[in-house]
Order: structure tokens, then C-alpha cells, then sequence
């Protein structure tokens, strides 16, 4: 379950070879996507963590990405569209990670720093 999301992308990358370059109104901006996407890769990794511990995440993820979902003001219903969409468009998807990479080796980098 905690590389549910990752494999998802993954597979969406593989499958598409649509590459359009305005994005409907309908879809979730590329930056505001990156936000949620930064949130949830921070789920998973906790996700993962817990289940190291022997909790079940899956009691879990459902509620927390409803939350992230909330947290920036949009629907599950658009989420999940817009997710659909970045996926079966290869290069947004890419750029967006390549914006959401920086900001988690970011966040890693000061939660290291605070173990220490």
C-alpha cells in the first residue's frame, strides 16, 4: 500500500503519450498540484513508516488524503481528474516533480538536521 501512489504515476507515465500543452480549466494548476503531491508523498512516507512499526496503514490513507484534498481547497472529484489527466500527460507530470523533488530533499534535509 505505501507505493500505491508512486507505482500509480509510474504506470500512468508508461501507459500515456498525450502531450498537450494548455491545461483545461477543469485541472488542477501544475503549482497548486505540486502542493498536494508534496503533501501526499509526505502521507506515504509516514504511511511507511507505520507500517515498519506494524501498524495498518490502510486504516489510515483514505482519511488522509481526503484531508490534503480539503487542505487545498479542492474536491476528490477534481483531484482524482486532474490526476488522470497529469498522468496521461508525461511532461507536466515530470515537471511537476521536478518542482516537487527540491521541496522534499528540502523538508528531509531540516527533519535530519532536527534529529541530530
Amino acid at each position: 500500500m505505501k507505493i500505491f501512489f508512486p507505482c500509480l504515476c509510474i504506470i500512468c507515465i508508461f501507459i500515456s503519450c498525450r502531450n498537450n500543452q494548455q491545461i483545461p480549466k477543469t485541472i488542477i494548476e501544475k503549482d497548486s498540484m505540486v502542493l498536494i503531491l508534496n503533501d501526499i508523498q509526505i502521507i506515504e512516507a509516514g504511511l511507511g513508516i507505520a507500517h515498519n512499526n506494524g501498524v495498518k496503514e490502510s486504516n489510515y490513507i483514505v482519511p488522509f488524503y481526503k484531508k490534503v484534498i480539503e487542505k487545498h481547497k479542492q474536491s476528490s472529484e477534481r483531484f482524482i481528474l486532474s490526476l488522470e489527466y497529469y498522468c496521461q500527460n508525461p511532461r507536466l507530470l515530470d515537471e511537476s516533480y521536478q518542482k516537487l523533488l527540491p521541496i522534499l530533499i528540502e523538508k528531509q534535509t531540516i527533519f535530519n538536521n532536527k534529529k541530530q
